[in-house]
């Protein structure tokens, strides 16, 4: 046997890539108390850890015994000494804007870096945003710049999503010392904006895309053009820096999301607009190219996606240059017998699982993956269902019964602590309510670590303001809060109003759910134009992907609605008063908007009602919706 070593960034990408073709054996080597030896390639053989990162103790003490790296907690660990090593080497990979970027570092190495480079960097890399681009300045340092650049595919911007976490990251880091340690190391790669454009122009996409632009073309070029971003194929030497990416991740899931130019910034979040998907990464590296490749595409494609255009639209941004770049994350999460990830997200009853064997992601009932958690999982968020135990075991079929609340996480006390530290810390900054997306891994001795995802800056209208709430009767009150809205004072008058019946939604066939949806759509469409200031009370999240959550409508099916008015009624004493039966002396318009869903009338109640006004006081926190004259009856 013969081997040859490999100066890590001493090469060219293209003589790496030659040896990776001809080799039957690649491996990419990292010490750091122990040493990590990490398969590339292996020729002619497969297994379902074989590209994970593998370690072993280098103390003469102990047994040289090769274990995989797996889990959360530790595979954290992995990626902070190879960003470690990262920060030691350079890459080889160049092009124009990688020697702009060189000589930048050359300068700061000679102790120069002027506020002209630093404006370039950002200006071409992170935010056009004058807002953002003060916070970047106050928080990154040169060398932060230069380690984005070494995490790219391609020129161009990252976009708002991967901007406004890169930057609530450094926020963090910066204000809140104290609290790295609980923090996964930066660990995601990016496809840059101009690879968009790229692959637009080789798949002969571009006049398809410039006919689209057009008034006339907006909405009836979208589809072919969505059709063709799909079908389309990458150039060459973009597939081999894809699977160069690949490689690094080995066989850990990884999540393909969307970071367009205008994605999370202030005032346009496109929450839930555009796509993210995962991708398992099992199966040969090509099998993991092509799905990762198809991942690219769907994300591409979603540009095109019609709630994503009416929103766009809505905000008079259709004429805006809407790149797209991909922000590429690790998904790892500890494994489980048979091979299958638990992610996160957790409902009542369903539960989403990346399948290794299966190779996809799926949804499966909590109860059937029961056996498959070990106990310490179930304690950190799941809890037993005594009472349905105890009838269970009275009907003979005694069992155990869990249900998810992570109420186990709550009750950890130091990251309560640093979760409210952090939002607290993030709206001070950004000057701002944010909202935020993050995971969290745990492990058996009940450490944790945090992944912050994404922040985007929630609108909030002009903050401070006050709004005097007159004194109704008691009748003419329709619902009174405390403390459960969102946004700023405002006083609107509601022209109708769509309720949503709680519990009927909920009995209701979970395949079904969707028609709930559907219905919504179905309104939107029927005031769509007539600027009608409408109140919509659904149970649950608004715009779910999850029916069991909440009514999964997408924007393009409330996109009509001139009046949206987020609060909350809740069953405690922060819901004053709420009567429900409060239009029930009007005339249900429900089944004449939709006379085809009749199955749904018991759930649905749209109403029309006059002089009914909606109140909200920031600084009080009171908001009242009720009649604003006199109510006979």
């Amino acid at each position: 046997m013969a081997y040859f070593p490999l100066l890590r960034g001493r090469h060219s990408f293209e003589a790496v890539a030659r040896i990776r073709d001809t080799t039957q054996l690649l491996l990419d080597v990292y010490r750091g108390g122990r040493i990590y030896p990490h398969p590339l390639k292996v020729w002619n053989r497969y297994s379902t850890k074989m590209f994970l990162p593998h370690s072993c103790s280098l103390q003469q003490e102990e047994e040289y015994r090769f274990e995989t790296v797996d889990g959360g907690v530790a595979m954290s660990r992995y990626y902070r000494l190879v960003k470690e090593e990262e920060e030691k080497n350079q890459d080889q990979n160049y092009d124009s804007h990688d020697r702009f970027f060189s000589l930048a570092k050359l300068d700061y190495q000679r102790g120069i870096f002027n506020g002209e480079t630093e404006r370039q960097i950002i200006e071409s890399t992170l935010t056009k945003d004058r807002r953002l681009q003060e916070m970047i300045r106050k928080y990154f340092r040169p060398r932060d710049y230069f380690q984005l650049r070494d995490r790219m595919v391609g020129s161009g911007s990252l976009g708002g999503k991967a901007c406004g976490m890169l930057l609530a990251r450094k926020i963090i880091h910066t204000e809140l010392p104290e609290y790295r340690k609980y923090f996964e190391p930066h660990d995601s790669f990016y496809i840059g904006s101009d690879v968009f454009y790229t692959y637009i122009v080789s798949n002969n996409c571009w006049e398809t895309r410039i006919g689209q632009r057009t008034e006339e073309g907006y909405f009836t070029k979208a589809e072919a053009l969505k059709d063709a971003l799909l079908s389309g194929t990458f150039p060459p030497d973009i597939r081999e820096k894809f699977r160069n990416l690949l490689e690094y991740f080995g066989q850990s899931p990884i999540i393909v999301r969307s970071s367009s130019f205008l994605e999370d910034g202030f005032g346009n979040a496109f929450a839930g607009k555009y796509e993210s998907v995962f991708c398992v990464d099992q199966g040969s590296p090509e099998e993991r190219l092509e799905a990762f490749e198809a991942a690219v595409r769907t994300v591409y494609a979603s540009t095109m996606d019609i709630s994503a255009l009416e929103y766009r639209k809505q905000r008079g941004l259709q004429h805006s240059d809407e790149q797209m770049a991909v922000p590429m994350q690790n998904s790892v999460a500890d494994r489980h017998r048979f091979s299958q990830r638990i992610m996160d997200r957790f409902s009542q009853r369903i539960m989403d699982v990346l399948d290794t064997e299966k190779n996809e992601l799926t949804e499966t009932e909590i109860d059937s993956m029961l056996e498959n958690l070990p106990l310490w999982y179930k304690k950190a968020v799941m809890e037993r269902d005594y009472e349905a135990e105890a009838a269970l075991k009275r009907m003979n079929r005694p069992r155990q019964v869990w249900f998810t609340t992570c109420q186990g996480l709550l009750e950890n006390r130091e990251f309560t602590e640093l979760m409210q530290k952090m939002l607290k810390t993030l709206d001070r900054v950004y000057g701002n309510p944010v909202d935020i997306e993050y995971t969290v891994n745990l492990d058996e001795q009940g450490e944790f670590v945090v992944n912050l995802l994404q922040c985007r800056p929630l609108y909030t209208g002009g903050r401070g303001t006050v709004t005097e709430i007159p004194e109704l009767p008691e009748k003419n009150v329709f619902f009174r809060l405390k403390d459960s809205a969102m946004g700023s004072s405002v006083k609107e008058k509601i022209d109708v109003v769509v309720q949503i019946d709680a519990r009927a939604y909920y009995e209701y066939p979970y395949a079904l759910k969707p028609q709930a949806a559907e219905a919504v759509g179905a309104i939107n469409t029927y005031y769509k134009g007539k600027k009608k200031h409408i109140l919509l009370m659904t149970p649950g999240r608004v715009g779910t992907s999850s029916p069991e959550l909440g009514v999964p409508v997408s924007f393009a099916q409330i996109s009509g609605f001139c009046g949206i008015f987020y609060c909350a009624l809740w069953g405690d004493e922060r819901t004053v008063k709420y009567n429900e039966a409060f239009f029930g002396d009007l005339e249900n318009l429900f089944p004449a908007i939709c006379p085809e869903r009749k199955e749904l009338a018991e759930i649905f109640r749209v109403s029309e009602p006059e002089d009914l006004w909606y109140w909200n006081n920031e600084q009080t926190g009171e908001t009242v919706c009720g009649i604003l004259h006199e109510r006979i009856g």
